[in-house]
């Protein structure tokens, strides 16, 4: 019974006294949410998935029109959307706007823990840019 009590209380000793920064450190870099102007500024300058357009989704709207034998020609993946097909290989295409949206909505979160003061000029530059990129991919 002793033993028991002394176990139960070194186990409370050693879990009173655990260390939170090995906890709150991320295990892979990824993981980590910036929280300065220039990392910031490197997320609005990833061009690869802020401007990603997509010629699938333009595909399914009104905006051309295709004779006959050109929807025909076009591979499966264009093909189907034009012709709203229920199955398409499609589906995937919207993840670039949200991915776009993503980037701007953690851009703009993270500016309000940021001092506007630190550099005015680059703090407008990344809060006009993450609004316009969000707008961009939002319309």
């Amino acid at each position: 019974m002793k033993k028991c009590k002394l176990i139960l209380v070194m186990a409370v000793c050693f879990s009173l006294t655990a260390c939170n920064k090995f906890l709150d450190e991320k295990a892979d870099r990824r993981q980590s949410v910036p929280d300065n102007l220039e990392d910031l500024e490197l997320m609005l300058d990833n061009a690869f998935d802020l401007n990603a357009g997509s010629g699938v989704v333009n595909s399914s709207t009104d905006e051309f029109y295709l004779r006959s034998d050109d929807v025909e020609g076009l591979p499966q993946i264009y093909r189907d959307p034009y012709t709203w097909a229920p199955q398409t290989e499609a589906i995937f295409d919207w993840q670039k706007f949200y991915k776009a949206i993503f980037i701007a909505n953690t851009v703009l979160e993270q500016l309000g823990k940021v001092d506007r003061a630190s550099d005015p000029v680059r703090w407008d530059y990344c809060k006009g840019a993450a609004l316009y990129f969000r707008g961009y991919n939002l319309f």
